[in-house]
């Protein structure tokens, strides 16, 4: 009788450890971690200053658009210049100016114009940032680019990368489209001309979302010292 007892008793425990081991499991969150989606650690924006001779891209401030506070939107024509052979990434409209989105949820391409097309890139994910493809031997003035900020007084990073890299391989290769901006010429980058032409979106809470690096080249920062930053 007593070892009947005892049996009894360690089948219950048993159950119970069961059901609440089940319990946590279920209860576990699947969203983002302190380390990003994955586990994976959102890398720092952090580069040297873009130098004279090399590529390089300047921000000219137009207007802002203020939005919900602390938010800030500044409009910019970029200046971009690329003398060497090889092509670059520019990276503008950086997130939060501090890290880079360690996934990637959803990405999209979108025709700035049918009259003096260029594509833009739009990676989201732990993080958001809008990126061209500068050709070798460039000399290009982009319109009307959008530059968020979360502090009024901190300018815009603009970044020039090597790469842009999925899962490890490139970006242009991942999604099958090199797309280019022309080597010279006055494009508009206004948001609100553009044309989506490929759109890939995963699940929002990131799971299964490809791993996105950076390789930056050099940085530089919007000058908000001029008239049309003032409210």
């Amino acid at each position: 009788m007593t070892n009947l007892a005892n049996d009894t008793a360690v089948q219950l425990a048993f159950l119970f450890i069961l059901t609440s081991s089940s319990w946590f499991a279920c209860a576990a969150p699947k969203s983002r971690t302190p380390e990003g989606w994955g586990g994976l650690r959102a890398s720092a924006i952090s580069g040297p200053e873009c130098p004279a001779g090399g590529p390089t891209v300047n921000a000219a401030i137009t207007s802002h658009k203020k939005g919900k506070p602390p938010h800030w939107t500044f409009v910019a024509d970029l200046r971009v210049l690329n003398p060497s052979a090889v092509p670059v990434w520019l990276l503008y409209d950086v997130g939060d100016g501090e890290t880079f989105p360690s996934v990637l949820t959803s990405l999209s391409l979108s025709r700035t114009s049918l009259s003096r097309e260029g594509h833009v890139w739009s990676f989201h994910g732990d993080g958001s940032f809008e990126a061209v493809r500068i050709p070798g031997e460039a000399d290009l003035l982009l319109r009307d680019a959008e530059l968020s900020t979360l502090q009024q007084q901190r300018p815009p990073v603009l970044v020039l990368a090597r790469r842009i890299s999925i899962d490890g391989q490139p970006a242009e290769e991942w999604l099958g489209r090199p797309e280019l901006l022309p080597p010279e010429g006055d494009l508009n980058f206004n948001p609100e001309s553009r044309h989506t032409d490929v759109e890939r979106v995963w699940k929002e809470d990131g799971l299964n979302a490809p791993a996105l690096q950076v390789d930056v080249l050099c940085l530089s920062h919007a000058d908000l010292a001029s008239d049309a930053t003032r409210p």
